[in-house]
């Protein structure tokens, strides 16, 4: 996410440059966040590394090598773990990032929804400032749709104290929709001034837990 950042590419320890260099060629082809538990590795850890390597100008290993082996024929998508059975939005918006080829799937994924969810997240926030953002970069009509849908769902989700949040506002879902929306060719936030003070504010409040995802949850 760092390409969007208003400082621009920051520097990486060497230490660091070497662990993301090292996971990304790891044996199975693919990395995890938690060792070795998922077998062969994970397709969303896997494209956000690539796309970061990427970013920050660090070598990395042919994306379709490594992402190739969980694409899902039946299903045009990409599964996020070997066994899983049907894909999710949050997963193919990443790999959309680095390969650009799953454009079909995430628009049917999108326009079948009411508010789109992705599996993994209970909040709508993440998936759509992601998609927003990558879509954003993608010389495709399918992509500039895309971009059109996240945007206009972010803008429906803002909330009257200038943050994002499915259960409140909270500085990570607001994070999210700002990068989103910023992304585009037109940057779209409505009042970064009053986004970045709900930020400011909510990191100086008592924190309180607020479930954003599968076994996480954000402290806003």
């Amino acid at each position: 996410m760092v390409e969007h950042a208003l400082a621009g590419v920051p520097d990486i320890p060497t230490a660091a440059a070497e662990l993301l260099h090292t996971d990304l060629n790891h044996p199975s082809g693919l990395m995890g966040t938690v060792g070795d538990t998922t077998i062969p590795g994970d397709t969303d850890s896997t494209a956000c590394a690539i796309l970061a390597a990427r970013i920050l100008g660090l070598p990395a290993p042919p994306s379709s090598t490594k992402i190739d082996q969980l694409y899902d024929p039946d299903q045009g998508c990409y599964r996020t773990l070997l066994f899983e059975h049907n894909g999710s939005l949050s997963t193919n918006i990443h790999v959309d990032a680095v390969l650009a080829l799953v454009l079909e799937w995430l628009t049917d994924a999108m326009t079948r929804e009411g508010t789109p969810l992705c599996k993994w997240h209970l909040s709508p926030i993440y998936a759509m400032g992601e998609l927003a953002r990558v879509t954003a970069t993608i010389s495709h009509p399918l992509a500039t749709g895309l971009h059109s849908m996240a945007t206009a769902q972010l803008l429906a989700l803002h909330n009257t104290d200038g943050g994002w949040g499915a259960h409140g506002s909270t500085a990570e879902e607001t994070g999210y929709a700002v990068l989103g929306l910023a992304a585009a060719p037109i940057p779209l936030a409505p009042s970064p001034t009053l986004s970045g003070t709900h930020i400011a504010t909510s990191m100086r409040g008592p924190p309180r837990e607020i479930p954003l995802g599968l076994g996480r949850h954000s402290t806003a």
